[in-house]
Formats: structure tokens, sequence, C-alpha cells
């Protein structure tokens, strides 16, 4: 997506707002059985916004997140990002706009299992500039994180908190500004969970990123100023607090 496009609208738009989306639906059909997993769903997140997004299983959670990371498409609606609608872009500029300004955290980390944990960092800035550059990015977070020593290191060789360090690490690389976590401490131990909290913590609170994220764990969502819950595809509760 060019510049151009990117900025189209922004001027026109709330300073204070990422992301508005508005009557989301969503529907999955398996066989014959249909599941709304999302059913008219309106949301709106603010700059500096740390979101957590909770719910049960089937709730609707990872296809509302899906879709405000432009991973897939509503089935009406849409989505606002930045000023521009993005429902109506094309595969191309969905995948510029995701390099460019969407980070994204998975639940399995996602790490490719034959490169190096510097390798895997530097594949989203490689798309974008030179490999020297994109080393140099690499090697500067692989530092931030403390992990410099474990740069050649495959995927198999790390611990799972070191794992979704990497995978964090990437998705920052291209400084992102909105960052989206599914599940990001699910196969990680209580130590290690609270580890990647604390640096969700830092990133939100000392270096101004806007956090959308999902969890099961309900201690998990004190560190977000909004608390949004799900239930049959359907925000039953949005609520913005003082943390």
């Amino acid at each position: 997506m060019s510049k151009t496009a990117t900025l189209q609208g922004e001027e026109n738009m709330d300073i204070s707002s990422l992301i508005i989306a508005k009557d989301l639906t969503k529907t999955y059909h398996l066989g014959e059985v249909s599941v709304h997993a999302l059913e008219h769903v309106t949301i709106d997140i603010n700059r500096g916004d740390f979101v957590v997004i909770t719910g049960r299983n089937g709730a609707g959670k990872s296809t509302l997140m899906h879709n405000l990371a432009v991973l897939d498409r509503p089935d009406s609606g849409e989505i606002i990002i930045n000023g521009h609608d993005v429902t109506k872009l094309k595969k191309y500029e969905r995948t510029e706009l995701r390099l460019q300004k969407l980070g994204y955290i998975f639940q399995e980390y996602a790490l490719i299992a034959e490169l190096s944990a510097l390798e895997n960092i530097m594949l989203p800035a490689m798309m974008l500039g030179s490999f020297k550059a994109a080393k140099e990015k690499a090697l500067a977070m692989l530092k931030q994180f403390g992990l410099e020593d474990h740069a050649t290191h495959l995927p198999s060789q790390l611990s799972g908190g070191q794992q979704q360090k990497i995978a964090i690490a990437r998705a920052l690389i291209n400084d992102p500004m909105i960052l989206f976590a599914d599940e990001p401490t699910a196969n990680l131990d209580s130590v290690a969970a609270k580890e990647v909290l604390g640096i969700f913590r830092h990133l939100n609170r000392d270096a101004g990123h806007t956090i959308v994220m999902v969890t099961h764990e309900q201690d998990e969502t004190i560190h977000a100023n909004r608390l949004v819950e799900m239930a049959d595809g359907k925000v039953v509760r949005d609520e913005r607090r003082n943390v």
C-alpha cells in the first residue's frame, strides 16, 4: 500500500482513535452448521490503550482480533485503522499494512523452525528494507530483550519464554502503531508469563505502544486500562479504568 493510500483520510479522523470497528459480522459455515462468530460488534480503540479481550471459548475473541489485525475480513461492517477503511483494501495492500503498521504475536509463537532467533526477528524488516538494516535492527532487539547470546539458536533450542520474546521482538521490529497478542501466555509457565506481561506493561506505559490482547486469564486483565468481554459473538462488557 502506498504512503498516500495509507494516510488517506487521516486528517479527518479523531486523533485519539487508531481503530474504529463498526457493526462487524462474521459467520463460519461448518458443513450444515453456521457459527455466528461476530454479531454486529462495534468497538473503538484509542492511541495508548491497553485493551484486554476476554470471554469463554467460542465467544468470538480471536475472530475479532483476526479481523482488527487484518488477518481476516468480516462478512459486513467497517474497520477503520488510522483513518483508512481496511475492509476495502486489496490483498497486497492488506499485506503491506500489516508489515508497516501492525505487529502480531501468536499463542504458538509461529517462529520458523529452520531459522535462528536472529533470522526470525529479521524477517519483517527484510521485507521492507535491506538485509544489513534488518540485521542491525534485529541485533538491537535481541539486546533489548536480553537474548543477544541466543542469536544463532534455533527455536527448538529456546525455552517457551525465550521463544515468545523472539516473537515479540519480531512483531516490534518495524515499529508498529498497534501490537496484537492472541493469548501470548497460554503456553508459558507462571514465571515466563509474568515476564511477558511485564514486557507488555512496559511497552504500553513507558514506550507508548497501543496493545490489544486476548486472554482467558482474569488476573492478566489488571494490566489493561480497557476491558472488553465477549459472549456469543457480541461485546457484553466494555469498560475503561485507571491502572
